[in-house]
């Protein structure tokens, strides 16, 4: 133990000389993993559990997972002097999370990363408005081809956009305010701190509804939601190092690497290649039988 303590402060002070945009990427891309895995056990939970009781299950199982971060700085580290901020985070993440559930209920894991990547370019211009942070040329132009690609994923023709491609777009818009929000948080609150209230905040907005269509979960659900809680919880806390570490419009840009895993998860685990586009048209396909029938 004597040599473990030394070597570990040795590589902490080599991994603090790095430059702070180097350690905030290295943070961002474990969380975009870390995201993924909890869209995964987001889409196998939301086969059969409601999305107010996801919400809710997930929220008090992450909070058993943080709590001994909480108890070991004990709880005067829960202090704030920011209660709008953290009420603001909370209902953000109430939005975010209740249409992300909705749209993996509905859309392929490769779609819903693609529109979820959105929310980098609403980061980009939140954290221009609100942070007072610059835009260079260049992510400028990364923002305006963003866009084009968000119109060629909400696929826009005769027939209109796709519902639940407009929603997963609305919780894309919540992420980045989730997103900025933490940004201006982290100046002055520990990560426990603002995941503590979050997870608080969330349960406490879907208790009512949680409550009205409660249903007892199984041993299964209970381990997809505990996964889901578990997975949240890393990738949140590795979202707040890597915005503490480096700017908002620097590291955001890294979860796109999310898409690579979101392809991969969907093809071994839920076979999301039945659909050229990512769209869930098995109602179509239904109505085209009956037609031909």
């Amino acid at each position: 133990m004597t040599a473990i303590k030394p070597a570990f402060a040795a590589a902490e002070a080599r991994w603090k000389a790095l430059p702070g945009n180097f350690r905030g990427v290295v943070w961002a891309l474990l969380a975009a993993l870390a995201f993924s895995c909890m869209q995964v056990a987001i889409k196998l939970a939301g086969r059969t559990l409601p999305v107010w009781e996801i919400m809710v299950l997930r929220s008090a199982i992450a909070l058993v997972f943080i709590a001994p971060a909480i108890w070991r700085a004990g709880l005067p580290s829960l202090r704030t002097t920011r209660p709008r901020a953290h009420l603001l985070r909370a209902c953000l993440g109430f939005g975010g999370i209740s249409t992300l559930v909705l749209s993996l209920q509905h859309l392929d894991l490769a779609i819903v990363a693609t529109l979820g990547f959105t929310n980098t370019l609403f980061v980009i211009v939140f954290a221009w408005a609100f942070l007072g942070e610059k835009i260079v040329r260049d992510r400028t132009l990364a923002t305006f081809a963003g866009f084009f690609g968000v119109l060629v994923c909400l696929r826009p023709g005769p027939e209109g956009v796709d519902l639940w491609a407009l929603v997963m777009l609305a919780s894309a818009v919540f992420a980045a305010g989730v997103h900025t929000t933490i940004k201006s948080l982290t100046g002055t609150e520990r990560p426990t701190t603002i995941m503590f209230y979050s997870y608080t905040g969330i349960m406490a907005l879907s208790a009512i509804p949680c409550a009205i269509y409660w249903r007892t979960p199984t041993l299964e659900e209970l381990i997809f939601v505990g996964a889901m809680a578990a997975c949240t919880a890393m990738g949140q806390t590795c979202m707040v190092l890597s915005l503490r570490a480096g700017e908002a419009v620097a590291v955001a840009p890294f979860n796109y690497t999310r898409i690579l895993y979101a392809t991969a998860f969907g093809f071994f685990l839920f076979a999301d290649t039945h659909a050229e586009n990512g769209f869930d048209d098995s109602e179509e396909d239904e109505k085209a039988k009956t037609a031909a029938e």
